[in-house]
């Protein structure tokens, strides 16, 4: 099967794709993915789960991260990147056209899976259609994941699935909401986060 959202003979053009918080010259920070599987899918996610296929249903879910490196590939828009990147020569996701501009830099040369993340986005199922980074200094990946797993439109799939470097969590959550759960209450959530942490302003 063929990849999703790809335009022929031109580039995607996609409308409020992305949203950010906080001092966008602050290379570090946290995000939101969201992430549209088209179809059901069994998606082996490394060796999470003994290397066993874990089934997914279509529909959107999220996915919280961090990347709080200063230069180079550990760094917000870098890791963005990357993640709007699929392996080998498999066409990127859609979205990624816009991150280059909005970072203004160009996607790596070749991506090899290494998060669990990575295994989902590799998936012709999967879309990348949204992106939430908040800008800061701090670590936020945890406390915004918490807050998505406490609301009730949420569902773990797998504990600790998509959270390899934050036990006791899970960061790849199935939302069941319609657009008024991203554009208002998850938006809200971020923008509230925002003031209340030192070393992020208002949105950029």
């Amino acid at each position: 099967p063929g990849y999703p959202g790809q335009c022929s003979g031109g580039t995607p053009r996609l409308t409020n794709a992305l949203f950010r918080f906080g001092e966008t010259t602050l290379a570090t920070g946290a995000y939101v993915l969201r992430i549209l599987l088209r179809r059901p899918a069994d998606i082996r996610f490394g060796r999470f789960n003994q290397g066993q296929p874990i089934f997914l249903t279509h529909g959107e879910y999220a996915y919280v991260g961090s990347a709080m490196g200063t230069k180079g590939a550990s760094q917000l828009g870098s890791r963005l990147l990357r993640h709007a990147t699929r392996s080998e020569d498999h066409l990127p996701h859609p979205i990624r056209h816009h991150l280059e501009i909005a970072f203004r830099r160009p996607p790596p040369r070749q991506k090899t899976p290494f998060w669990h993340i990575d295994y989902l986005l590799d998936s012709p199922a999967a879309e990348l259609t949204h992106v939430y980074a908040v800008h800061a200094s701090l670590r936020l990946e945890v406390t915004i994941a918490a807050l998505l797993q406490e609301n009730p439109h949420t569902t773990v799939i797998v504990p600790g699935l998509g959270a390899s470097d934050a036990r006791q969590h899970t960061h790849l959550l199935r939302v069941a909401a319609d657009e008024r759960w991203w554009t208002r209450w998850l938006v809200n959530q971020l923008e509230a986060l925002e003031k209340q942490k030192p070393g992020m302003s208002s949105p950029g």
